[in-house]
């Protein structure tokens, strides 16, 4: 452990060094925000069948299952589209 310290010299005067130091010049960068799309879902009742899938995997918790059909609070809901993604019966869709 010691004896690489005495072969390389002292820490940080390498190519790392120079890497690194260009990395803090660069400051922070922002980070890339995913774009959700702006509609709200919608739950075709007659395709619906109740399993549960999409109220299960909604990130905000605003779908329920009512009667074996998804019901989503629009107030709750994110608008990321992940339960159009998900449901099994394509049930939801996407409306302007």
């Amino acid at each position: 452990m010691f004896g690489w310290r005495r072969k390389r010299g002292r820490m940080g005067r390498g190519r790392g060094w120079r890497r690194a130091r260009r990395i803090t010049y660069l400051g922070p960068q922002p980070i890339p925000r995913r774009r959700f799309p702006k509609q709200l879902p919608i739950v075709n009742e007659e395709k619906c069948i109740g399993c549960g899938e999409c109220a299960k995997n909604c990130p905000a918790g605003a779908i329920t299952i009512v009667n074996k059909k998804a019901h989503i609070d629009p107030t709750l809901c994110l608008r990321c589209g992940l339960c159009v993604r998900i449901c099994p019966k394509g049930a939801l869709i996407l409306l302007p």
